[in-house]
C-alpha cells in the first residue's frame, strides 16, 4: 500500500514538473516557517479555539488557512486537539500544491523520517477548496495535544518547507 502511494506521489510530481516546464508555467515556492510561527502558534500557545478559518498565507492565487480545534470524542473518552488546514485555489486553472513539514513537541524537534509521511500534496480544480475536519483528510490535520492524558506533550512549532505551487 505504501509503495503504491509513493509511486502515485512520484508520478504526479514528475508529471507536474514536466508539464510545468514544457508549457512554460511558473512555479511558486516559499519558505514559510516564519509566517506559520508568527501567525499560527500565537493561538496554540494561548490554547484558544478558533471557530473560523484564519488566513495563514496567500501565494499565487492559493490560500492556506488554519484553525485550532478540539476534536474530542466524548463517548470514547478521547480528547485530542488539532490544527486543521484548508487549501483554496482561487485561480481559473488546476493547481498542484505540495509541501513538507517538521513538527516540534515541547520544543524538541521530531526526527526527520525517511518516508513521505510528512509530505502534503493537494490537487485543486479551479476555484475549489480542500480542508481537514476532525474525522476527514488527515494529511491536512496536525496533532497538537491529547487532553486528559498523563503525557504533557504539546505541539510547540511546525515548519513548512519547500512549499510549491504548480499550474497543471
Amino acid at each position: 500500500m505504501k509503495k503504491n502511494y509513493f509511486l502515485k506521489y512520484l508520478l504526479i510530481l514528475i508529471v507536474s514538473i514536466t508539464s510545468s516546464s514544457l508549457l512554460g508555467q511558473n512555479t511558486a515556492e516559499i519558505n514559510s516557517s516564519e509566517v506559520w510561527k508568527n501567525s499560527l502558534f500565537t493561538n496554540i500557545n494561548n490554547l484558544t479555539y478558533e471557530n473560523t478559518w484564519q488566513l495563514a498565507m496567500a501565494i499565487d492565487g492559493v490560500n492556506i488557512y488554519y484553525k485550532y480545534t478540539d476534536c474530542s470524542d466524548i463517548q470514547n473518552d478521547f480528547h485530542p486537539d488539532y490544527v486543521l488546514l484548508k487549501v483554496e485555489n482561487t485561480n481559473n486553472y488546476k493547481a498542484y500544491v505540495v509541501w513538507e513539514y517538521a513538527t516540534t513537541y515541547n520544543n524538541i524537534k521530531s526526527r526527520k523520517k525517511e518516508t513521505d509521511e510528512n509530505v502534503v500534496q493537494v490537487i485543486l480544480d479551479p476555484n475549489t477548496t480542500e480542508e481537514a475536519s476532525c474525522s476527514e483528510n488527515q494529511k491536512l490535520r496536525l496533532f497538537v495535544r491529547l487532553k486528559k492524558s498523563k503525557s504533557d506533550q504539546v505541539l510547540t512549532d511546525v515548519i513548512f518547507d519547500n512549499l510549491r505551487i504548480y499550474k497543471i
